[in-house]
């Protein structure tokens, strides 16, 4: 059992434009819009570039494998610094609550030791 080479042509465009645009959108998590542009440019000048050359051909169905592998990648980039960030501000809340108690408990052992002052 031999496998096609075109299918794995169109997994390969998907994943290295998914990890593209993965790393950017890491690298820019609130230039969505920008990195979106530019994983879509890279994409069209890209097959647009392979017309020129005698031996490629450019494809919009290849474009497209591009541009959703990116979209993809800034996608699921974009929901990890997303949860990322709020489990931090939950961890930030809890933290917050509990050094309000202890002060508030050291303030009170303090009053109750030394009196009112």
């Amino acid at each position: 059992m031999q496998t096609d080479m075109r299918s794995f042509a169109r997994f390969e465009h998907v994943i290295a434009f998914a990890c593209v645009g993965a790393i950017f959108s890491f690298a820019y998590p609130d230039r969505i819009v920008s990195v979106s542009c530019a994983i879509l440019l890279t994409a069209v000048a890209l097959e647009y570039l392979q017309t020129w050359t005698p031996n490629r051909h450019g494809t919009f169905v290849d474009a497209c494998e591009k541009i959703a592998g990116g979209g993809l990648g800034i996608s699921a980039a974009h929901a990890i610094h997303h949860l990322a960030q709020k489990r931090q501000s939950r961890r930030v809340v809890i933290v917050e609550a509990v050094c309000s108690m202890l002060t508030k408990e050291a303030s009170l052992a303090r009053t109750a030791m030394i009196g009112p002052s």
